[in-house]
């Protein structure tokens, strides 16, 4: 089940009061109504031109854009998506649009009440992953100290393209401690997108559900 998304508002540009103490919602879902599938929120961030809104078409609509549109508001989409081993459940995807500069810390009210996070990068713009690491210290801001970390995934796109990895000491060093999982895709090629999104629900899903297979390797374009 897909339902047509739809693009709200315009980037959160002013302040954002924190909320200290915030806790994200492990493991639980949005609705829970007798019938009703279990809902949670996922949210794509990343510096600009990454394929963020490719990412977005690919796994609401498998389209793909050769010349994408820059998003203005946030794109929101629903989905229903079967776990192996897991009831259905519902993402409700947010595509957020980036904003100039490596303070990312306006846009803090999208984290609020979500359930998983995809970092977005590309693998032809070495300076992106800077962008992926305000978004990361932003949620941080959201959520600090938790033992229980809000599960993310890191994303490599435009995989199916020459890679340019960042040179910068402190970039490398961030990556190399990234402590969840990484994967590399193509929205493009249509490669890993889903796969990406199911490992990142089986994560905020819990260990009932089965834990999903490795990506397969990218073919060359």
């Amino acid at each position: 089940m897909t339902r047509p998304f739809r693009r709200i508002g315009a980037p959160c540009m002013g302040p954002v009061p924190s909320k200290p103490g915030a806790k994200w919602r492990k493991g639980t879902a949005v609705d829970m109504e007798p019938g009703i599938l279990p809902k949670y929120k996922v949210i794509i961030v990343g510096g600009a031109s990454v394929g963020k809104s490719s990412i977005f078409a690919r796994l609401m609509r498998n389209e793909f854009n050769q010349v994408p549109e820059s998003s203005v508001g946030v794109n929101i989409g629903m989905k229903s998506i079967q776990l192996e081993g897991h009831p259905p459940v519902v993402v409700e995807l947010w595509d957020v649009p980036s904003i100039p500069g490596q303070d990312k810390s306006s846009q803090r009210l999208y984290f609020d009440g979500c359930h998983g996070v995809l970092f977005i990068y590309s693998s032809a713009d070495a300076a992106s992953l800077k962008h992926v690491r305000s978004y990361h210290a932003a949620l941080g801001e959201v959520y600090p100290n938790e033992t229980a970390p809000l599960p993310s995934i890191l994303v490599k796109n435009k995989s199916d393209g020459v890679d340019q990895p960042s040179t910068d000491i402190d970039d490398c060093m961030w990556l190399e401690a990234w402590p969840s999982d990484q994967c590399a895709l193509s929205a493009k090629l249509n490669h890993g997108v889903f796969p990406a999104l199911r490992l990142l629900l089986a994560h905020i899903v819990g260990p009932s559900a089965s834990s999903p297979s490795p990506l397969p390797p990218l073919s060359s374009s």
